[in-house]
Protein backbone atom coordinates (compact mmCIF):
# COMPACT_ATOMS: atom_id res chain seq x y z
CA UNK A 1 0.00 0.00 0.00
CA UNK A 2 1.09 3.40 -0.85
CA UNK A 3 0.50 5.58 2.50
CA UNK A 4 2.32 8.74 2.26
CA UNK A 5 5.47 9.19 4.77
CA UNK A 6 7.09 11.98 6.39
CA UNK A 7 10.39 11.22 6.12
CA UNK A 8 11.33 12.55 9.62
CA UNK A 9 8.99 10.65 10.74
CA UNK A 10 10.12 7.34 9.30
CA UNK A 11 13.59 8.20 10.25
CA UNK A 12 12.13 8.36 14.19
CA UNK A 13 9.78 5.27 13.39
CA UNK A 14 12.64 3.09 12.36
CA UNK A 15 14.93 4.05 15.18
CA UNK A 16 12.41 2.22 17.86
CA UNK A 17 14.51 -1.08 15.88
CA UNK A 18 17.56 0.49 16.19
CA UNK A 19 18.84 -3.00 18.10
CA UNK A 20 17.34 -5.05 14.83
CA UNK A 21 19.48 -2.93 12.55
CA UNK A 22 22.83 -3.78 14.59
CA UNK A 23 22.51 -0.20 16.27
CA UNK A 24 22.71 1.91 12.39
CA UNK A 25 19.53 3.64 12.19
CA UNK A 26 21.23 5.44 8.92
CA UNK A 27 21.14 2.25 6.55
CA UNK A 28 17.81 2.89 4.24
CA UNK A 29 15.30 4.90 4.37
CA UNK A 30 11.77 5.01 1.69
CA UNK A 31 9.48 7.94 1.45
CA UNK A 32 6.42 7.95 -0.61
CA UNK A 33 5.86 11.66 -1.82
CA UNK A 34 1.80 12.27 -1.99
CA UNK A 35 2.20 15.27 -4.28
CA UNK A 36 3.89 13.48 -7.26
CA UNK A 37 2.75 9.59 -6.34
CA UNK A 38 6.33 9.18 -6.39
CA UNK A 39 8.17 7.01 -4.21
CA UNK A 40 11.47 7.94 -3.38
CA UNK A 41 14.32 5.82 -1.98
CA UNK A 42 16.95 7.41 0.44
CA UNK A 43 20.52 5.55 1.25
CA UNK A 44 22.84 7.51 3.02
CA UNK A 45 25.24 4.81 3.00
CA UNK A 46 26.19 1.34 1.69
CA UNK A 47 25.00 -1.59 4.32
CA UNK A 48 26.94 -4.94 2.97
CA UNK A 49 24.50 -6.69 5.07
CA UNK A 50 21.42 -6.12 2.68
CA UNK A 51 20.17 -4.54 -0.22
CA UNK A 52 16.84 -2.77 0.25
CA UNK A 53 14.29 -2.28 3.29
CA UNK A 54 11.23 -0.46 2.81
CA UNK A 55 8.82 0.49 5.76
CA UNK A 56 5.95 2.11 6.39
CA UNK A 57 4.39 3.42 9.39
CA UNK A 58 0.68 2.62 10.18
CA UNK A 59 -0.96 5.77 11.33
CA UNK A 60 -3.52 4.23 13.54
CA UNK A 61 -0.99 2.26 15.83
CA UNK A 62 2.27 3.87 15.12
CA UNK A 63 3.76 0.86 14.19
CA UNK A 64 6.64 -0.09 11.82
CA UNK A 65 6.24 -2.93 8.82
CA UNK A 66 8.34 -4.30 7.34
CA UNK A 67 7.45 -3.74 3.16
CA UNK A 68 9.97 -5.41 1.03
CA UNK A 69 13.32 -6.94 1.72
CA UNK A 70 16.22 -8.42 0.34
CA UNK A 71 17.74 -10.52 2.73
CA UNK A 72 21.41 -11.51 2.30
CA UNK A 73 21.94 -13.94 5.60
CA UNK A 74 20.24 -15.96 8.12
CA UNK A 75 20.78 -13.32 10.65
CA UNK A 76 18.79 -10.56 8.83
CA UNK A 77 16.58 -12.81 7.83
CA UNK A 78 15.29 -13.55 11.58
CA UNK A 79 15.46 -9.37 12.44
CA UNK A 80 12.80 -9.22 8.78
CA UNK A 81 10.67 -12.05 10.06
CA UNK A 82 10.54 -10.18 13.94
CA UNK A 83 9.55 -7.03 12.82
CA UNK A 84 6.84 -8.11 10.10
CA UNK A 85 5.57 -10.25 13.07
CA UNK A 86 5.82 -7.73 15.72
CA UNK A 87 2.50 -8.99 17.66
CA UNK A 88 3.92 -12.44 17.81
CA UNK A 89 7.29 -11.17 19.14
CA UNK A 90 5.98 -9.93 21.59
CA UNK A 91 3.91 -13.12 22.86
CA UNK A 92 7.06 -14.95 22.37
CA UNK A 93 9.69 -12.59 24.21
CA UNK A 94 6.84 -12.63 27.23
CA UNK A 95 6.79 -16.43 27.15
CA UNK A 96 10.45 -16.74 27.21
CA UNK A 97 10.60 -14.04 30.07
CA UNK A 98 8.81 -16.78 32.17
CA UNK A 99 11.01 -19.84 31.25
CA UNK A 100 14.01 -17.40 32.30
CA UNK A 101 12.29 -16.29 35.80
CA UNK A 102 11.76 -20.48 36.40
CA UNK A 103 15.50 -20.76 35.64
CA UNK A 104 16.60 -17.88 37.14
CA UNK A 105 14.44 -18.58 40.43
CA UNK A 106 16.13 -21.80 40.52
CA UNK A 107 19.67 -20.41 40.50
CA UNK A 108 19.38 -17.76 43.05
CA UNK A 109 17.53 -20.19 44.96
CA UNK A 110 20.65 -22.45 45.14
CA UNK A 111 22.61 -19.53 45.47
CA UNK A 112 20.97 -18.16 48.54
CA UNK A 113 20.74 -21.51 50.13
CA UNK A 114 24.36 -22.54 49.70
CA UNK A 115 24.92 -18.54 51.55
CA UNK A 116 22.78 -19.50 54.05
CA UNK A 117 24.40 -22.49 54.74
CA UNK A 118 28.44 -21.31 54.71
CA UNK A 119 26.98 -18.44 57.12
CA UNK A 120 25.84 -20.91 59.62
CA UNK A 121 29.01 -22.70 59.49
CA UNK A 122 30.79 -19.76 59.79
CA UNK A 123 29.04 -18.78 62.88
CA UNK A 124 29.55 -21.92 64.42
CA UNK A 125 33.35 -21.70 63.44
CA UNK A 126 33.83 -18.63 65.09
CA UNK A 127 32.10 -20.10 68.11
CA UNK A 128 34.39 -22.84 67.89
CA UNK A 129 37.66 -20.40 67.41
CA UNK A 130 36.87 -18.65 70.87
CA UNK A 131 36.97 -21.49 73.03
CA UNK A 132 40.27 -23.58 71.69
CA UNK A 133 43.86 -22.27 71.17
CA UNK A 134 45.12 -20.04 69.31
CA UNK A 135 46.43 -22.60 67.08
CA UNK A 136 42.92 -23.33 65.71
CA UNK A 137 42.46 -19.74 65.00
CA UNK A 138 46.41 -19.47 63.16
CA UNK A 139 44.96 -22.33 60.85
CA UNK A 140 41.84 -20.29 60.22
CA UNK A 141 43.61 -17.30 58.68
CA UNK A 142 45.78 -19.53 57.23
CA UNK A 143 42.81 -20.52 55.64
CA UNK A 144 41.48 -17.21 54.79
CA UNK A 145 44.73 -16.58 52.16
CA UNK A 146 43.84 -19.54 50.62
CA UNK A 147 40.57 -18.44 49.57
CA UNK A 148 41.79 -15.08 48.94
CA UNK A 149 44.15 -17.18 46.45
CA UNK A 150 41.45 -18.96 45.17
CA UNK A 151 39.30 -16.02 44.48
CA UNK A 152 42.29 -14.67 42.83
CA UNK A 153 42.58 -17.43 40.35
CA UNK A 154 38.92 -17.49 39.37
CA UNK A 155 39.27 -13.77 39.14
CA UNK A 156 42.17 -14.10 36.35
CA UNK A 157 40.58 -16.88 35.16
CA UNK A 158 36.96 -15.52 33.88
CA UNK A 159 37.88 -11.14 34.24
CA UNK A 160 34.29 -10.69 33.46
CA UNK A 161 33.23 -12.63 36.29
CA UNK A 162 34.99 -10.56 38.70
CA UNK A 163 33.13 -7.71 40.64
CA UNK A 164 29.72 -6.73 41.66
CA UNK A 165 29.09 -7.84 37.89
CA UNK A 166 26.56 -5.06 37.38
CA UNK A 167 28.89 -3.16 35.21
CA UNK A 168 29.71 -5.89 32.98
CA UNK A 169 26.05 -6.67 32.45
CA UNK A 170 25.48 -2.78 30.91
CA UNK A 171 28.34 -3.47 28.45
CA UNK A 172 27.06 -6.59 27.58
CA UNK A 173 23.45 -5.11 26.64
CA UNK A 174 25.07 -2.46 25.13
CA UNK A 175 26.91 -4.53 23.08
CA UNK A 176 30.51 -2.75 23.97
CA UNK A 177 31.35 -6.12 25.44
CA UNK A 178 31.12 -10.23 24.83
CA UNK A 179 30.87 -12.69 27.12
CA UNK A 180 30.85 -16.95 28.20
CA UNK A 181 27.64 -17.29 29.82
CA UNK A 182 28.20 -20.86 31.16
CA UNK A 183 31.44 -20.03 32.37
CA UNK A 184 30.50 -16.85 34.06
CA UNK A 185 27.61 -18.62 35.65
CA UNK A 186 29.81 -21.02 37.14
CA UNK A 187 32.71 -18.78 38.07
CA UNK A 188 30.37 -16.43 39.51
CA UNK A 189 28.11 -18.72 41.31
CA UNK A 190 31.34 -20.83 42.88
CA UNK A 191 33.15 -17.15 43.40
CA UNK A 192 30.39 -15.96 45.03
CA UNK A 193 29.33 -18.57 47.72
CA UNK A 194 33.41 -18.80 48.51
CA UNK A 195 33.88 -15.05 48.92
CA UNK A 196 30.43 -14.07 50.60
CA UNK A 197 30.32 -17.40 52.65
CA UNK A 198 33.74 -16.67 54.09
CA UNK A 199 32.67 -13.65 55.73
CA UNK A 200 34.06 -10.60 53.27
CA UNK A 201 32.07 -7.67 53.00
CA UNK A 202 29.98 -8.35 50.10
CA UNK A 203 26.52 -8.72 48.98
CA UNK A 204 24.28 -10.79 46.69
CA UNK A 205 22.94 -8.19 44.54
CA UNK A 206 25.56 -7.98 41.81
CA UNK A 207 26.25 -11.61 41.26
CA UNK A 208 22.66 -11.80 41.76
CA UNK A 209 21.78 -9.83 38.87
CA UNK A 210 25.11 -11.24 36.96
CA UNK A 211 23.62 -14.27 37.59
CA UNK A 212 20.59 -13.55 36.15
CA UNK A 213 21.78 -11.95 33.15
CA UNK A 214 23.82 -14.51 31.62
CA UNK A 215 21.11 -17.34 31.79
CA UNK A 216 18.72 -14.84 30.08
CA UNK A 217 21.88 -14.69 27.66
CA UNK A 218 22.20 -18.28 27.77
CA UNK A 219 18.29 -19.47 26.99
CA UNK A 220 18.61 -16.59 24.23
CA UNK A 221 21.64 -18.49 22.76
CA UNK A 222 20.31 -22.07 22.86
CA UNK A 223 17.20 -20.75 21.22
CA UNK A 224 19.21 -19.16 18.67
CA UNK A 225 17.63 -16.19 19.31
CA UNK A 226 18.17 -12.63 17.70
CA UNK A 227 20.75 -9.99 18.95
CA UNK A 228 17.25 -7.96 19.61
CA UNK A 229 15.94 -10.69 21.93
CA UNK A 230 19.01 -11.12 23.55
CA UNK A 231 19.28 -8.20 25.15
CA UNK A 232 15.31 -8.51 26.36
CA UNK A 233 15.83 -11.58 27.60
CA UNK A 234 18.64 -10.23 29.25
CA UNK A 235 17.15 -7.31 30.79
CA UNK A 236 14.87 -9.78 32.23
CA UNK A 237 17.12 -12.47 33.74
CA UNK A 238 18.95 -9.13 35.86
CA UNK A 239 15.23 -8.92 37.20
CA UNK A 240 14.45 -11.90 38.17
CA UNK A 241 17.97 -12.29 39.62
CA UNK A 242 17.45 -9.36 41.86
CA UNK A 243 13.56 -10.34 42.79
CA UNK A 244 14.58 -13.90 43.60
CA UNK A 245 17.55 -12.84 45.76
CA UNK A 246 15.56 -10.52 47.67
CA UNK A 247 11.90 -11.37 47.45
CA UNK A 248 10.92 -8.45 45.82
CA UNK A 249 9.99 -8.62 42.08
CA UNK A 250 8.65 -4.82 41.75
CA UNK A 251 12.43 -3.95 42.55
CA UNK A 252 14.15 -6.15 40.08
CA UNK A 253 11.72 -4.80 37.30
CA UNK A 254 12.64 -1.18 38.02
CA UNK A 255 16.39 -1.81 38.25
CA UNK A 256 16.96 -3.89 35.63
CA UNK A 257 14.42 -1.21 33.06
CA UNK A 258 16.15 2.04 34.85
CA UNK A 259 20.31 0.60 35.29
CA UNK A 260 20.71 -2.09 32.97
CA UNK A 261 17.86 -1.51 29.37
CA UNK A 262 17.64 2.39 29.60
CA UNK A 263 14.06 2.14 28.22
CA UNK A 264 10.91 1.41 29.46
CA UNK A 265 9.06 -0.10 25.98
CA UNK A 266 6.41 -2.30 26.62
CA UNK A 267 8.64 -5.19 25.48
CA UNK A 268 11.06 -5.04 27.42
CA UNK A 269 8.29 -3.91 30.65
CA UNK A 270 6.09 -7.15 30.04
CA UNK A 271 9.34 -9.35 29.68
CA UNK A 272 10.75 -8.02 33.15
CA UNK A 273 7.50 -8.40 34.77
CA UNK A 274 6.88 -12.06 34.11
CA UNK A 275 10.76 -12.33 34.57
CA UNK A 276 10.61 -11.09 38.14
CA UNK A 277 6.95 -12.76 39.27
CA UNK A 278 8.16 -16.19 37.47
CA UNK A 279 12.14 -16.08 39.66
CA UNK A 280 10.18 -15.09 42.88
CA UNK A 281 7.30 -17.64 43.03
CA UNK A 282 10.23 -19.69 42.75
CA UNK A 283 12.01 -18.26 45.64
CA UNK A 284 8.69 -18.00 47.81
CA UNK A 285 8.41 -21.97 47.19
CA UNK A 286 11.56 -22.51 48.77
CA UNK A 287 12.22 -19.67 51.69
CA UNK A 288 8.94 -18.81 51.95
CA UNK A 289 7.05 -15.69 51.83
CA UNK A 290 8.07 -13.09 54.19
CA UNK A 291 11.12 -10.23 53.84
CA UNK A 292 14.24 -10.73 53.13
CA UNK A 293 15.30 -8.14 55.60
CA UNK A 294 13.28 -8.05 59.00
CA UNK A 295 13.01 -5.68 61.26
CA UNK A 296 11.84 -6.76 64.54
CA UNK A 297 12.40 -4.24 66.84
CA UNK A 298 10.82 -1.26 64.87
CA UNK A 299 7.27 -0.58 65.36
CA UNK A 300 4.52 -0.36 62.99
CA UNK A 301 3.41 2.45 61.52
CA UNK A 302 -0.30 3.45 62.06
CA UNK A 303 -2.59 3.14 58.71
CA UNK A 304 -4.83 5.69 60.58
Amino acid sequence: PSIGLNFEKTKMALSRFNPVLNGNSKDIYERYDHTVGTRTQLQPEENPQFNSLWIWEEQSSLAVYTFSAIIQNDAFDKVYNAIIRWRDFRFRIFGEGILVGIIVGCVISSFRWALEKAEISRQVLYQYLKTNSILITVFWFLGLLAISSFLTYLGRKEPMASGSGIPQVKGVIAGQMKTNWLKILIVKFIGGVVAIGSGLSLGREGPSVQLGAVVGQGVSRNLTRTRMEEKYLMTSGSSAGLAAAFNAPLAGVIFALEELHKNFSSVALTSAVAAALSATFVSQEIFGDYPVFQFPELLTFPLS
